[in-house]
């Protein structure tokens, strides 16, 4: 059994269905563009500050056992080369799985 085609012209008289159409004015689109940008770069600031200190502190730490691997006792090279093989790891991870946008 063949179904009628959709006609939107019906549709669109029926009171249940209703369509507004608001247009911003120059002003405000300038307003709402510069207030979307300031949230951007906003946005990028935190997330800079955030992976700069993630980052300072992973150094640090791969720095510490570097030197412990060093100078440390078999212990302490064993959990050493664990913590820097783990450091290497993630980071690889986290450099395959950036987005280029």
């Amino acid at each position: 059994m063949p179904e009628e085609p959709l006609n939107l012209g019906e549709i669109v008289k029926d009171p249940k269905y209703s369509s507004t159409l608001i247009v911003e004015s120059p002003e405000e689109a300038a307003a709402r563009r510069d207030e979307a940008a300031q949230k951007a770069k906003h946005k990028r600031t935190v997330h800079f500050v955030i992976l700069t200190f993630a980052l300072v502190m992973v150094f640090l730490i791969f720095l510490g056992c570097i030197f412990e691997f060093q100078t440390g006792s078999v212990d302490d090279k064993k959990w050493a080369g664990a913590i820097v093989a783990s450091i290497c790891t993630a980071f690889l991870g986290f450099v395959a799985g950036q987005r280029l946008d």
